[in-house]
């Protein structure tokens, strides 16, 4: 007979830092993970004022640091979350994701894909970047062993948010991580992004961009499966279309993605 130990379920956060750009977003991302991993609990640093109260969302935070691009794409790796010590894993994201769930659960696929590869404080890959080095994607699973293993290079890293501006974006976001990782000692696995790893929609993928939309044609079943998700749960779908009165490319995202779905 399994222990009261064994059974017991892990605690699971889904984390992430957003500024007032992506405002609208916030809406729909807890939509999301309430009708995707409702046994998840859910916490968004936000970079201004919220109302009303939202228990989910922590208003004001970072208020002081430059607010542009550079840092509030880089913060979600040089932070914990409030009460980060209750939970056994954190899945670090970003806030334009639309999370859709799968068969098996989110915390069990990475823990999987970490067996796999050796990995213990957290679950994630690298691949180079041009001159800055190698990245690291930004969607980013660790477990309690990270947050003390990392604490040193998180903090250096947030001091040099203090300088950081636009210009030198591609020096910070995902290249941050992975200086973080590295420089901290982990084990780091070359194996490049794989894309159920963002257990959902990146609804970033699919705005237009320079008047053409990046996202040609669907390049895989899982994107596929997670594209006709979205479109066909009402109370997502109609979440999404709520924003586009404030914000247009959120019309452009939609519109791309009813095409890609032959809709």
């Amino acid at each position: 007979m399994q222990s009261e130990l064994q059974k017991k379920e892990p605690k699971v956060l889904i984390y992430t830092v957003v500024d007032e750009k992506y405002r609208n977003y916030v809406e729909l991302f807890l939509k999301s993970c309430e009708i995707s991993f409702p046994e998840y609990d859910v916490q968004i640093r936000f970079g201004g004022p919220w109302e009303p109260s939202e228990s989910r969302v922590i208003p004001n935070q970072y208020i002081d640091l430059p607010n542009n691009k550079a840092t509030y794409a880089t913060l979600r790796f040089c932070t914990k979350p409030e009460g980060y010590e209750k939970y056994d894993y954190v899945y670090i994201t970003d806030i334009d994701m639309v999370l859709i769930r799968d068969s098996m659960l989110l915390h069990e696929k990475h823990l999987r894909a970490m067996e796999l590869r050796g990995l213990i404080e957290y679950e994630n890959t690298a691949y180079p970047i041009g001159i800055h080095g190698y990245r690291m994607p930004g969607v980013h699973f660790v477990t309690r062993d990270y947050w003390d293993k990392t604490e040193e290079q998180r903090g250096y890293q947030f001091e040099r948010l203090k300088d950081a501006n636009s210009a030198r974006y591609r020096e910070y976001d995902e290249c941050t991580l992975y200086r973080i990782v590295h420089d901290s000692g982990l084990k780091i696995t070359n194996k490049g992004h794989e894309e159920w790893r963002w257990h959902g929609v990146h609804l970033g993928r699919y705005l237009k961009r320079d008047g053409r939309f990046p996202v040609k044609k669907l390049h895989s079943a899982i994107e596929r499966k997670n594209l006709v998700s979205f479109y066909t749960t009402e109370m997502l779908w109609k979440a999404a279309w709520n924003i586009t009165e404030q914000d247009p490319d959120m019309r452009s995202i939609l519109t791309r993605i009813a095409q890609l779905v032959g809709k």
